[in-house]
């Protein structure tokens, strides 16, 4: 087993409450022209009410309530290939070799869920703001900042245009970036495991969530 991968309801909780804002924008309004600042600014007020409703309809406790609500506006925006490409490393091309590579992004979906689904159930009416944002050639960063009742935490997210659409493929949070956390987790398994068996262990839930 790995040891020392949980880490605190307030951090993920965070990360999830803002993964869940940018991808929500993704789905309701997807411009190509828009820069990412802006695309994700204009709909923080939605997610923040949709978010509050479903805590004052007393339904992010209820499991299939939740993977449906994380099915539908979480994971279609974000660029899962991408993802488990990083988060399996220099195995990834063993995993391809062994055709494991649809196993291996369903794996990394079902993390994304348990860990989603905790903190989901943990929403308790966080604030968003957009502190800064960042053009590159190739993607683009948005600094978010998330106040709880005892703190606030930052949390950087990495977009870029698949076709015309913004994706998520990565994000850090208080500067613990999620996909280089993730493989170096699983590295270890890889190197004393067959690659079947740490993928299952991903998506069964042996690998505790980050």
């Amino acid at each position: 087993m790995l040891e020392n991968r949980r880490v605190t309801g307030s951090w993920v909780g965070g990360f999830v409450l803002v993964l869940m804002f940018c991808c929500s924008v993704l789905a309701s309004e997807n411009k190509a022209e828009q820069t990412s600042k802006a695309f994700i600014t204009k709909l923080s007020e939605k997610l923040e009410l949709k978010l509050q409703e479903g805590r004052e309809a007393e339904k992010l406790s209820d499991d299939r309530y939740l993977n449906d609500l994380i099915s539908e506006h979480i994971v279609p925006y974000l660029d899962v290939d991408f993802m488990a490409q990083k988060i399996a490393g220099d195995y990834w091309g063993t995993i391809q070799d062994q055709s494991l590579s649809k196993e291996m992004k369903d794996a990394v979906i079902a993390a994304l869920k348990r860990t989603y689904s905790v903190a989901l159930a943990a929403y308790s009416g966080e604030k968003i703001k957009i502190t800064h944002s960042k053009d590159y050639a190739n993607y683009s960063l948005v600094r978010v900042q998330v106040k709880t009742r005892d703190r606030s935490h930052q949390l950087d997210f990495a977009l870029r245009k698949n076709g015309d659409k913004w994706k998520v493929f990565d994000v850090s949070v208080d500067g613990v970036v999620f996909s280089k956390t993730l493989q170096s987790s699983l590295a270890q398994q890889f190197r004393n495991e067959k690659p079947e068996t740490v993928i299952s262990n991903l998506r069964g839930g042996d690998l505790e969530a980050l």
